[in-house]
């Protein structure tokens, strides 16, 4: 099986690019200022706003990089202390808001039944796919849940090997 993509990563790869670029060009802005007197006003100015620019693009890249790492410790936790359950993919929601190139935003709706044989209904985080991937049969699905809360799950996607690509090379 092979991990799904999320779009908010894409987003964090490109506002910590953004935030360096515009934060370099306000330090040279700013270098050059301090070197040639003569033009330091303006120069200081546009230095100030380009790394103003850039300090809040960095701020939204350790804002969703903190988002992340919290998921994933949270996943990491539930995976380690939680009850993991087979679920069953009742659909794939597509988001229409999240697109990047020929790949969208989805969300799965699954069904497991618990240790008390009741079934539960849960919902993952975004995920990417293709558009050649929307059926829910090349999909497979865990729930990890918490032991004290069942309100504190967390829904692993997987595509399944039946929708994997042959390929002659393996570079992961």
């Amino acid at each position: 099986m092979r991990e799904l993509r999320n779009p908010h990563h894409t987003f964090a790869k490109i506002a910590l690019i953004i935030g360096a670029s515009l934060s370099g060009v306000g330090l040279i802005l700013a270098v050059f200022g301090f070197i040639f007197n003569e033009a330091a006003f303006i120069l200081n100015i546009q230095a100030a706003v380009w790394g103003f620019q850039g300090l809040m693009w960095l701020g939204m890249w350790i804002g969703m990089r903190s988002y992340f790492m919290s998921l994933a410790n949270k996943f990491m936790r539930l995976k380690r202390e939680g009850l993991c359950y087979d679920a069953e993919i009742l659909q794939i929601v597509p988001s229409r808001t999240h697109q990047i190139g020929r790949s969208y935003g989805a969300y799965a709706e699954c069904r497991y039944k618990n240790q008390e044989d009741k079934t539960c209904l849960v919902r993952s985080k975004l995920f990417l796919i293709d558009y050649g991937y929307h059926d829910k049969d090349n999909y497979a699905a865990k729930v990890y849940v918490s032991r004290r809360d069942p309100h504190d799950y967390f829904v692993d996607i997987q595509l399944s090997g039946q929708a994997n690509m042959q390929a002659d090379y393996d570079y992961r």
